[in-house]
């Protein structure tokens, strides 16, 4: 796992980072997921409460079996947005650091939370990007995903979403799915769950690049970037992200049918891994896109979800940055991912 934390620190090495302080976050439950959103829309928590033994931290659980898909190792996960014209950007991750993104607000109950940030730089402010999360299924939290253009002038907008899969009985070793779908507005997709959430950092992979079904025994994850055309000063793009975990591949599928899903990733353990299963049991992770202007690929529908009122905790008008520089999070194993 040397490679991977060279990779690591390589990528934090080369972003431009504010403050190593994280402003608030949420722990979310319903139905078999549990989820760690952080203030900048972004996933993985510190989660006392954690249901996977050993790891402290919260990105994806399946609650059932009790497992985290996202934050053992390291937190790789993260998401992006760019104007492909004038090549400004916004990026956050816990582990490949934040740029140019002011927290705007953050709320949340226990089971919701709605991160409203802005992209902002030298330049003045560009989007105002709104993560929206709440239930869809037993299965699945959906996050409503506004970008809003808050410039003065058009722009192209890219977004990217990234995540490494960790998935359990054996960590570091899994099947990767990823199907794009019929939508144009897909310019790209991978297994490099480690590349930084910068649309314009450019297309990259470990094993394989577009579609592929059960890829590995690996340590990789999806990849995902947008195009989503060029956007007026005002005027909004609107999309949904799904987030979520089942027993098994059947069940997964069963759940991405029920909301329309147009693009997905499955994240499946090792089927040669003690208790473990070619089914995908003793459990399948999710991660898929609707709204993006494809065809259902498992019929369904993609109407959106309500997000119920949440608490509000305050705003929060600071810069927020690289949760990885927390030292309570995890030590490092010599040469190779982190544990925590």
């Amino acid at each position: 796992m040397l490679l991977k934390s060279l990779r690591m620190a390589a990528l934090i090495a080369g972003t431009t980072l504010v403050s190593p302080v994280v402003l608030a976050q949420a722990v979310l439950q319903s139905g078999d997921v549990r989820l760690g959103v952080r203030a900048d829309g972004a996933l993985n928590v510190a989660d006392p409460a954690a249901l996977d033994p050993g790891y402290g931290a919260t990105g994806i659980t399946f609650v059932p079996s009790g497992r985290d898909a996202l934050t053992p190792g390291c937190w790789c996960e993260a998401w992006g947005v760019a104007d492909q014209v004038s090549s400004r950007f916004g990026s956050a991750g816990a582990e490949t650091g934040t740029q140019n993104i002011v927290v705007e607000s953050f709320t949340s109950t226990a089971t919701t939370a709605t991160s409203v940030t802005r992209v902002v730089d030298g330049t003045g402010a560009l989007f105002r990007v709104t993560h929206a999360f709440a239930p869809a299924s037993a299965a699945l939290y959906r996050v409503n995903v506004t970008i809003e253009n808050i410039s003065g002038a058009p722009a192209t907008v890219l977004y990217r979403r990234a995540m490494d899969w960790d998935v359990y009985p054996q960590r570091f070793s899994e099947m990767s799915t990823i199907n794009m779908g019929s939508s144009p507005k897909i310019v790209f997709a991978s297994d490099d769950g480690f590349a930084n959430g910068n649309p314009l950092s450019g297309p990259s992979s470990l094993s394989f690049t577009g579609n592929a079904t059960d890829n590995g025994p690996a340590d990789h994850g999806a990849l995902f970037d947008f195009n989503f055309g060029s956007v007026a000063p005002g005027a909004k793009v609107t999309f949904s992200i799904f987030y979520g975990a089942a027993a098994n591949e059947l069940a997964a599928m069963a759940a991405l049918s029920a909301i329309g899903a147009e693009a997905y990733s499955l994240g499946k353990p090792n089927p040669d891994a003690p208790g473990a299963a070619a089914d995908g049991s003793p459990n399948t992770y999710i991660f898929a896109f609707a709204g993006i202007g494809g065809a259902p690929i498992a019929g369904g529908n993609v109407e959106a979800v309500p997000v119920n009122a949440p608490i509000a905790l305050g705003l929060l008008s600071a810069a927020i940055s690289m949760a990885g520089l927390l030292g309570t999070r995890r030590k490092r194993r010599p040469g190779g991912r982190g544990s925590l």
